[in-house]
């Protein structure tokens, strides 16, 4: 730990912590560090249990170190390095979307990052093979500018496809330049180069130009016939409604949201199997924790408020997938098992308990109430909540009868 202001009353990190409360001293906090470190600590969430210190790998969501992540860290550095890279600027988001076969947008991925074993490739890293073209047999640098641009095999099947293209014309920001079914034709015909290439190298078979353009767009053609042959998931979104809970058991649906560049909101709204609201409430903590982080505060500040309640037959619902399991799980290791195990301690409580989580659309009320904290910081309505939050639960009320 580094401070600004050499201080004798501060020895241990546990020693800018109140015992009482668990929380952080604001005062001491910003009086010994300058304020963008301060808001920094201050921005920690605490356990409110005297919990044992462990290691955290911030390469994984879980905190287990992997050889793959660090990898991942490490060509993320190099990157940041060099943002002139072709892969750092190129559009990866329209190749994503290309309506076009995985494989071809694969094969993409490799092209732009020039590591398809063209013959030039393999000899700048020691493997001797042939240097002349695969195609045309004439140039003597078989690079991936030659082979999908300035080959005279290639220029040929650029010209007989049906989008009447020149290789002179394809640029290095072509991407942005046409439509996604444009897109899918152009990035199928270079997969069709490709191939062609391969399939003169490997099989002694040299293809005609446009006989190879015209198959390659068959298939394209075929593969989006299937496509909107293929039976679509039943179970949409705009199924996924709030359920009222059992009779004489209340449920609590709770949530978490960003209330600025530097606040997290939390909501929560109790209702019992009338889906009549019994009670709401927002709470605001003063600086921006991540999603996961966020939800699992969420729920510790939830389960301590329907303690203070009294209520004893509770089913909690989250839209946070990463906490329902963390709750489920025996041993949480990632970097909220603290709060986490605030939570089961909290849970232990009530006679009668349970977490389930639910998809958004059936969340909207606590959602609504999450993004108004920043309004209406650490308020309780016993009736008559924002309108806002109104509405989601009159639509809620509907939604089931």
């Amino acid at each position: 730990m580094v401070i600004s202001k050499a201080d004798s009353r501060v020895q241990l990190v546990s020693d800018l912590i109140l015992p009482e409360t668990k929380r952080w001293n604001a005062h001491l906090v910003n009086e010994i560090f300058a304020q963008a470190e301060a808001c920094a600590v201050r921005a920690i969430p605490l356990s409110w249990r005297r919990t044992t210190d462990f290691f955290y790998w911030s390469g994984r969501r879980y905190g287990y170190f992997s050889v793959r992540s660090a990898y991942y860290q490490i060509q993320q550095a190099r990157l940041s390095k060099n943002p002139s890279s072709p892969s750092q600027n190129f559009p990866w988001k329209k190749i994503w979307t290309t309506p076009t076969p995985n494989k071809i947008k694969h094969f993409m991925y490799r092209a732009v990052n020039n590591i398809l074993p063209c013959r030039d490739s393999l000899m700048k890293r020691g493997i001797q093979t042939g240097e002349e073209c695969a195609l045309c047999g004439e140039h003597k640098n078989e690079s991936l500018t030659h082979l999908f641009l300035s080959c005279s095999w290639t220029r040929v099947a650029w010209f007989s496809h049906p989008m009447g293209l020149r290789s002179d014309t394809i640029e290095e920001g072509f991407a942005d330049s046409y439509k996604p079914d444009e897109m899918a034709k152009i990035t199928q015909a270079l997969w069709a180069i490709w191939k062609a290439r391969n399939e003169n190298l490997f099989n002694g078979k040299l293809q005609d130009p446009a006989a190879a353009i015209h198959k390659a767009l068959t298939l394209l053609m075929e593969w989006l016939a299937a496509q909107e042959k293929t039976p679509q998931n039943s179970g949409t979104s705009s199924n996924v409604t709030w359920k009222p809970p059992p009779e004489n058991s209340l449920k609590v649906n709770i949530d978490a949201g960003w209330t600025g560049t530097d606040a997290t909101g939390f909501g929560l709204v109790v209702r019992d199997h009338n889906a009549r609201m019994m009670f709401a409430s927002t709470h605001m903590e003063p600086a921006r924790f991540d999603p996961a982080m966020a939800e699992a505060l969420a729920l510790r500040w939830s389960l301590s408020v329907i303690e203070e309640l009294g209520m004893d037959d509770v089913v909690i619902e989250t839209d946070s997938m990463i906490v329902y399991k963390a709750m489920r799980e025996a041993h949480c290791k990632n970097y909220i098992e603290p709060i986490i195990l605030d939570c089961k301690l909290l849970a232990s409580i009530f006679p009668k308990f349970s977490l389930s989580h639910v998809k958004r659309q059936a969340n909207n009320s606590a959602h609504s109430l999450a993004a108004l904290a920043h309004e209406y910081p650490s308020i309780v309505w016993w009736d008559n909540p924002p309108r806002s939050v109104a509405e989601a639960i009159f639509v809620d009320a509907l939604s089931y009868d």
